[in-house]
């Protein structure tokens, strides 16, 4: 058996849509690639991308041409594992963390994708002091917010257009900046209303609602806890707050 694994796929959708608006080439492709799926027992397709697959194809109404494949996310470290991924790349650059500043790494970060604790870690190895101390973690993670590094968050927003266009874009972006204003997250008739001022019609309100929260949770930007939609990652939360929410 074989494993052929595909990234950023969607993407690769996206660019033959803008190269051919009729939606043909992009649905020639997604169909020969199902008979190619099917007409090859022996292989296994791990289909991936930072924009989900099911949000373009239900975008552009090619949903059939998935319908044979099963959606997963791939989810964060644990905690111990993460744990771990530090104290590797500590022994690697002969850098000291002790285990308290790791944990506040960790704490601070909570959603561990290893993108981000990469990142976290090649800024501590600008810290000067030696050895790195708690109070150096929350200076490091103020830095990260600050305008010279937007860079490292700025394609949140900016997929929101490759992944929705106009004007869910725009309507997602309401939502977004609802939902960061607090922790904890905003309720889901809070949003309902802030759509409101943007979509009058109730129906197509209700409708662009859920469509629009089932892609900011698949795609992580959000998560469901209980009532309320919060987001994800705290860090990228306190960016939207201070960078684009109004």
């Amino acid at each position: 058996p074989w494993l052929l694994a595909v990234d950023e796929l969607p993407l690769f959708i996206l660019k033959l849509l803008r190269l051919d608006d009729s939606g043909k080439r992009a649905v020639s492709f997604l169909h020969n690639l199902r008979e190619l799926r099917q007409n090859q027992p022996g292989v296994r397709w791990l289909l991936a991308g930072s924009i989900g697959l099911d949000t373009v194809t239900g975008r552009y109404n090619m949903a059939d041409t998935i319908n044979d494949l099963r959606l997963t996310t791939l989810g964060p470290f644990s905690v111990h594992s993460a744990d771990d991924f530090l104290q590797a790349l500590a022994r690697s650059y002969g850098l000291d963390l002790h285990p308290d500043v790791r944990s506040h790494i960790l704490s601070r970060l909570q959603w561990l994708l290893p993108y981000y604790i990469q990142l976290v870690f090649s800024e501590l190895l600008d810290v000067d002091n030696r050895p790195i101390r708690v109070t150096d973690i929350d200076a490091l993670f103020e830095a990260l917010l600050q305008p010279a590094n937007k860079n490292y968050f700025d394609y949140w927003r900016q997929r929101l257009r490759e992944a929705l266009g106009t004007p869910d874009d725009t309507f997602a972006t309401t939502l977004l900046n609802m939902a960061c204003q607090e922790p904890r997250g905003t309720r889901q008739a809070v949003l309902r209303g802030a759509l409101g001022r943007q979509i009058r019609d109730p129906e197509q309100r209700d409708q662009r609602l859920r469509y629009l929260l089932d892609v900011l949770v698949n795609d992580g930007y959000l998560v469901e806890n209980g009532e309320r939609y919060q987001f994800h990652f705290p860090l990228l939360r306190e960016y939207w707050k201070r960078r684009v929410a109004p």
